[in-house]
Parts: C-alpha cells; structure tokens; sequence
C-alpha cells in the first residue's frame, strides 16, 4: 500500500511545526540561562558577591568573582572570553 502525497505533504507540515515549536521552546543561545556547575556553587558557598573565587571543573581550573542573578544561589563566575577558556594575562612591563 502506497501512502497518497497529500498525506505525505500533511506528515512533513506537521513535523517541520513540531520542529519549530521545539526550537521555540529552547532559550537562546548565550542567554545565560544555565545552571552553573556544582564546583562553581561550591567555590562561593561560604562567600559574598564580588569575592574572588576559583574551582576546577571537567574543563579545567577556573578563576573568578562571586556573583548571582536576582534571586539565584551565589556562584564562581570565570573572568573568561565567550568560549569559556581563560583569557590570557597582559605582559608585564
């Protein structure tokens, strides 16, 4: 038995919306809505906001500040560019 192309036309309509509906779902990329590592909870546990921290984590040792959206648990927030690896220390003069 062959399947007629409109209800082939329909199946396709239906997963591309369920495709888009999903993509929707997700937060944007870069919005900052994940949660922190445990390491990075742990590292400002007994800390204040601005406190230098560090932790080591999957991807390697990490150095920051204490830091925490409204409402949020305090956490070690790595002075790093966008990627996530550490940026490198100006030359001494």
């Amino acid at each position: 038995m062959r399947a007629s192309p409109v209800f082939i036309r329909g199946a396709a309509a239906a997963a591309m919306s369920f495709g888009a509906f999903a993509a929707m779902a997700q937060p944007p990329a870069g919005s900052g809505q994940h949660k922190p590592p445990a390491e990075a909870l742990a590292a400002c546990k007994a800390a204040t906001a601005g406190s230098d921290c560090d932790f080591t984590d999957s991807r390697g040792a990490h150095k920051g500040t204490c830091w925490a959206p409204d409402g949020k648990p305090l956490a070690c927030k790595p002075k790093a560019a966008g990627n996530g690896a550490a940026q490198p220390k100006p030359p001494a003069k």
